[in-house]
């Protein structure tokens, strides 16, 4: 009988041993491959692929060489700048809307206004709209242009932000018959001006005639000038508006219809 026992305990253990040496060598199954885990796109990383994000139009304002001339404090509960006689002025700075407005009537007689506005592509990123117009006492000149963030620095995007020929006067649908009259000559009897918006999206262009109907009407036309004055039959007030529509996904500005 003791033999017996001692025969099955033997046998118990062997069976036992081998088991154990089979499980540790047989892979494991419920593991898996050891391969680098992705790290998730949390706020941080996201705001570091597109430092743009996380930045007020007021920051953006001050990384901007369009604007160094005019800097922004804040006093109590106003915000103020310099103008160019060297007084405080009172600028907009509207953060909620993305719009800063400087207006400096300290320049001699006339005026400068400047338009810095945030526009948010689809993905969050921005897009900087900026309009500058100097009215000297007579006439208005008036220049606009974009910036995007290429990652180290705001670069131009004017080109890919506005619809190609917008500059030009040829291209502005212009009345009979300025709408067949050479390009440089436009240039030199037409202004246009351009408003950037505090609500909603739009570009305004505004374009006018003061300088036609000064050298038209109001004296004696060149050579070159004098056959488009007679073709007009002295309708030479024109005034017109073209507005222009934001698309968000591509980031860009197209003529309204």
């Amino acid at each position: 009988m003791k033999n017996t026992f001692l025969f099955i305990l033997v046998c118990f253990l062997f069976w036992n041993c081998q088991n154990t040496v089979q499980n540790e060598s047989e892979p494991a199954t419920n593991v898996e491959e050891n391969t680098p885990a992705q790290p998730e796109e949390t706020d941080e990383t996201s705001v570091q692929k597109h430092p743009t994000k996380s930045l007020s139009l007021l920051e953006i304002y001050h990384q901007l060489d369009e604007n160094k001339n005019y800097p922004i404090t804040q006093k109590g509960n106003q915000f103020v700048s310099q103008s160019n006689a060297e007084y405080e002025i009172t600028p907009i700075v509207d953060t909620y809307n993305g719009y800063i407005e400087i207006s400096d009537s300290g320049t001699g007689g006339g005026n400068i206004t400047q338009q810095t506005v945030l526009f948010r592509k689809k993905d969050g990123t921005a897009i900087i709209g900026l309009q500058k117009s100097e009215f000297d006492g007579m006439f208005v000149s008036s220049t606009l242009s974009f910036k995007k963030h290429d990652g180290s620095n705001w670069v131009d995007a004017t080109q890919e932000v506005l619809p190609e020929g917008i500059f030009e006067f040829a291209n502005s649908g212009l009345p009979a018959p300025w709408n067949e009259a050479p390009e440089k000559l436009l240039q030199e009897l037409f202004e246009k001006t351009y408003e950037l918006p505090r609500l909603g999206t739009d570009l305004q262009e505004h374009t006018s005639s003061i300088k036609l109907m000064m050298k038209c009407d109001g004296g004696e036309p060149s050579d070159e000038l004098a056959p488009w004055c007679k073709k007009a039959r002295g309708e030479f007030r024109v005034t017109q508006t073209r507005t222009f529509s934001w698309d968000k996904a591509s980031g860009t500005f197209s003529l309204a219809q």
